[in-house]
Order: C-alpha cells, then sequence, then structure tokens
C-alpha cells in the first residue's frame, strides 16, 4: 500500500486495505508514450499527463533520461483530493468535490489551486510545516518556552498570511536581537539544542542551505561557525525572559562564505549581517535553493536528492530551474508552489504499471508519491467528519498547556503539547528540524489502533448520526464514499456492500452504515495522499 496505490476493493466487508533558455519550448513537449495498461477509472484519465509550462521541459529530459513514460492524469477527483491534502491539510467538501467532478471548466483546477493558496487553511498548515522546520517547542531539548513559542508561531503564520518574500522572512530571523518575548525573530537562535557557535551553524545550514553541517569539512565548519560566534543570550528579570543580540566586532575581520569566498566585516558592524547577505545574494542562489528542495519535499514526497536534508553538490536539473525561478518572482513562496501544484508531475496518477521501475517513477517524479496523512492531518480529518475532537495537553505544567477543543491541530504551536494520537501517528518532535524527523510510515501499533479502538469507533459512530445521511442506505454509501474518499463509489464496490447487506437480518442493516465508516476510515485509500 505505500508503495503501489491499487485503490478500495469491497469484498465481503473487507476493504483492501528546463532550465529557462534550454529549447524545445514546454509548447512543443511531447511526453514519451503512456503506460500500456487500462486505466483505472477511479483514480486516474485514460489520458497521458500533458505539458502545461516550462518546468515540464524539466520533467520531460528527466524521463526520457531515464527512459520513463509519462504516467496517466489522475483523475478530477482524485487531483481535487490531493491538493486540498497538500495546501490546506483538510479533505474537500462532499458537496465541493461532486460540484467540482461536474465541472467542464478547462480552468477549473487552475482556479482551484488560486482559491486554495489564498485561504487561511493553506496559512494554518504551512505554518505546521515551517515550525517543524523551525523548532517550534517549548521544552526539551528545544527549550523555547511557552510565550515565546505563540511569538515565533504567530510570526511565522503572518509571513505565509502577508504573502511576504522568503527572503525577506530570513533575513529577518537572521539578523533579529531583542526580547524572546517581544522580538518573535530571535526565536531562531533560541531554538537550538546547541547554542554554541557550531550549533547555530548547524542549524543555519540544515534550515536555510538544506545542507548537513556534520557532512563539511572541518575548516568549512569552522568557517560558517565564525559567522556565530558574537551571538549572546541574556537573562532578564521576567521569567523565561531571554535578550539575544550580536556582539559588533571591535576591529575589522575577514571571514569564509560557505562557497569559499571570503568578505571582510568592518569594525563595529555585525557578520550575522554579512551571512544574511550572501545566502541571499550569492550567485549560487543558496536560499532559493534550500527553500526549493523544501517545497518540493513536502508536494512531491522527497527532495531533489535522496537525502531530503542534505542537497550539498546537487546538480539536479529541477533544483537549478525551481531556484532560478524563485529568484525571478521575488521569492514569493506562493509562485513556487503554484508552478509545481500545476506541472504534469504533481497532477500524474499514482499508480504505475512496473513494480521494478515504480521506485525509479518516483526518485524522479513521473509517479506522485503514496504517503500517509501527518498525524495533525489525520487528526483534523477525523475532526471534520465526526465532528469529535481529540484533547490535548503538556505533561509540562506551564501556561497554556490546555488547548481549545476548536483549535486544529495543524495549529497546535508548541511541540510539547499533543496528545496520544498525535503521538502514536508519528507527529514531528521538533528536536532537529530535520525534514526526515516526521514518521508518516503505518506501523503495527497504528493498525492496532486503527482496527480495535473503542475511542475511535465512538468518534467514527457520530457521522452516522448527521442528519444529512438520513435517506436510503444507497444513498448513505455514495455520501460516505464522497465524505471519505471525495469520489462517487465504484460499480464492484455497491455490488459488494449490496451483498453484504442483503446477508444481514432486515432490522439489523442499520448498523451496516457504521460498519462502512470504519471500513472506509481503515481503507488505504482513505489514510494515504494518493
Amino acid at each position: 500500500m505505500k508503495k503501489h496505490f491499487s485503490g478500495l476493493l469491497l469484498s465481503g466487508l473487507l476493504l483492501s486495505a528546463v532550465v529557462p533558455g534550454c529549447s524545445p519550448s514546454w509548447e512543443e513537449i511531447e511526453f514519451q508514450t503512456a503506460p500500456n495498461r487500462v486505466a483505472v477509472t477511479a483514480f486516474e484519465k485514460n489520458e497521458a499527463v500533458r505539458a502545461g509550462s516550462a518546468i515540464d521541459a524539466v520533467f520531460a529530459r528527466m524521463w526520457r533520461r531515464h527512459d520513463l513514460p509519462a504516467n496517466y492524469a489522475a483523475s478530477d477527483e482524485v487531483l481535487f483530493r490531493r491538493v486540498h491534502l497538500d495546501l490546506t491539510g483538510r479533505l474537500p467538501g462532499w458537496e465541493e468535490a461532486i460540484r467540482y467532478a461536474a465541472d467542464k471548466d478547462p480552468e477549473k483546477f487552475r482556479k482551484c489551486v488560486e482559491k486554495l493558496l489564498m485561504s487561511p487553511g493553506f496559512c494554518e498548515y504551512w505554518t505546521m510545516k515551517f515550525c517543524d522546520s523551525f523548532r517550534v517547542k517549548s521544552e526539551f531539548p528545544i527549550n523555547l518556552w511557552p510565550n515565546a513559542v505563540y511569538n515565533y508561531q504567530r510570526r511565522i503564520y503572518s509571513f505565509l498570511e502577508k504573502g511576504e518574500p522568503v527572503d525577506s522572512f530570513v533575513r529577518s530571523l537572521l539578523v533579529a536581537s531583542g526580547s524572546n518575548f517581544r522580538v518573535a525573530e530571535v526565536n531562531f537562535y533560541r531554538a537550538a539544542a546547541d547554542r554554541s557557535a557550531a550549533g547555530l551553524a548547524k542549524n543555519f545550514a540544515m534550515t536555510f542551505l538544506g545542507e548537513n553541517f556534520a557532512k563539511y569539512p572541518s575548516s568549512k565548519q569552522k568557517n560558517l561557525a565564525e559567522f556565530f560566534e558574537g551571538v549572546r543570550f541574556k537573562a532578564t528579570r521576567e521569567w523565561k525572559e531571554e535578550i539575544v543580540y550580536a556582539e559588533a566586532l571591535k576591529e575589522a575581520r575577514t571571514f569564509t562564505n560557505p562557497d569559499g569566498k571570503r568578505v571582510t566585516v568592518p569594525a563595529g558592524e555585525d557578520p550575522r549581517v554579512f551571512i544574511a547577505d550572501w545566502l541571499i545574494s550569492s550567485e549560487s542562489k543558496p536560499l532559493a535553493r534550500g527553500m526549493s528542495n523544501f517545497v518540493l519535499f513536502h508536494l512531491l514526497g522527497h527532495g531533489a536528492e535522496p537525502d531530503p536534508d542534505d542537497i550539498s553538490g546537487s546538480d539536479s536539473p529541477l533544483l537549478k530551474y525551481l531556484s532560478n525561478f524563485l529568484v525571478e518572482k521575488k521569492y514569493d513562496l506562493r509562485a513556487l508552489l503554484r508552478v509545481l501544484v500545476n506541472s504534469a508531475a504533481y497532477q500524474a496518477s499514482s499508480l504505475w504499471p512496473d513494480e521494478s521501475t515504480l521506485a525509479e517513477a518516483e526518485r524522479n517524479f513521473a509517479c506522485y508519491p503514496v504517503r500517509r496523512l501527518e498525524a495533525e492531518v489525520l487528526e483534523d480529518v477525523l475532526r471534520d467528519l465526526t465532528g469529535t475532537a481529540e484533547h490535548y495537553a503538556s505533561v509540562i505544567p506551564e501556561p497554556f498547556s490546555f488547548i481549545p477543543d476548536g483549535n486544529r491541530a495543524v495549529m497546535l504551536a508548541d511541540g510539547s503539547i499533543g496528545s496520544p494520537f498525535l503521538t502514536l501517528m508519528g507527529r514531528s518532535a521538533r528536536d532537529s528540524g530535520a525534514l526526515g524527523e516526521r514518521n508518516n510510515l503505518i506501523n503495527a501499533k497504528q493498525r492496532l489502533f486503527l482496527f480495535n479502538s473503542g475511542k475511535l469507533a465512538q468518534r467514527l459512530n457520530a457521522v452516522n448520526r448527521d442528519r444529512v445521511l438520513w435517506k436510503s442506505l444507497d444513498d448513505r454509501v455514495h455520501i460516505l464514499y464522497w465524505r471519505f474518499l471525495s469520489r462517487p463509489p465504484q460499480k464492484v464496490e455497491l455490488e459488494a456492500i449490496g451483498k453484504a447487506v442483503n446477508a444481514f437480518p432486515t432490522k439489523e442493516r442499520w448498523r451496516m452504515v457504521n460498519d462502512i465508516v470504519w471500513l472506509l476510515a481503515n481503507s488505504g485509500e482513505f489514510l494515504y495522499r494518493h
């Protein structure tokens, strides 16, 4: 299920489970022939993905180089569900999904993307992603403390809500000074288990460059750490408040940037300003490369290299294209997301005909990778479907330890506050900020919970109490499929359900709805983005 998405089939009551300037132009791109197989009606169109912008010329060359055909395009229903999950961390409303599937407007997907990018849900969901990378957490080993956590999270949300350019936002973090309670940006430096110069340099490399500091030669480690030697932390009389500042140089000094070029910092200046200048203005576009890899990882399942947290030395044409694009668009994050979501690679099916080449197809973005929903997203989806919610608390008796039930799980500011469900489902610990820190793999304990949890059963049973479902069983089944899977049930599924219903005594058939809800919630199609 993790690798080869085969869909939802009932048997009895068991659900199975181009770089700019290159030619030709994207308008002339013709992908290699689509796989020689029959399209799976519920999940893909009977046609190959089509080039829609210049980035597709990059993907076309990648696929041709590895002798990979263009995959079939995902169906409207699958793509509508996929983009809602990837941009907002939510399922679309079932009535909205039905209207979208029936809409004949050829521009409907682009319009949908624009609506989602400008929605509060986008800001909330991507705030969680940035909070993971920026280690927004109040307790050990990242000791931001609650007041600072909420201040920092609001700053990240504001960056997304206002559409602030990435370079402006990052610069504000790197050169910040002041109180952790009053100047949110200084918490970038406080959110470090190791606050030495080397520890701060390590976080800089991972967060903004997408590189592994530990793999640098010792001389490069030393050179980068020197930019942060003047960062100081000073306590105040207010409980858990700290002032972050940088000592100015007493005399001019020469530093070495990560690319080996030297820069002289005059006396009285803050070296952090100069490493920020290099990060944003260097010809190698280091910040654009790191941010492009970050977005690629979250939208298409992996970065430009096998290790998502180390793109040092990467010569990926895709990474080069995206970096140039982001700089051209003045570091507009939404523009980067938009071009990727509208690409042929993103709109490809998650099915692939040949198991022996599946890994290579996913690695080269020819096949959309199947991934389990993140813990917070799964909780929010269950909340939207059932009208019930988890309760969150911190084991540390700090302020704001208990969260109102109306809060979305993706908007939990503090990585130290959670629930047994989030812990079980692999929520990011936010200890390192690494992209690979979150665990979205399914395991035996999770399966046992999903199959046997009485608490989950109570939540799912609430779906059957929804008055909108008080219709014939056939209508209920159709609505449940649209609510859980964003598509109508297939003929084989309806036949299997009908056979199972007929086997029940007439007076007991009402229980079938609860069983169908339980089975849908346990299906791979529901638990995974695909």
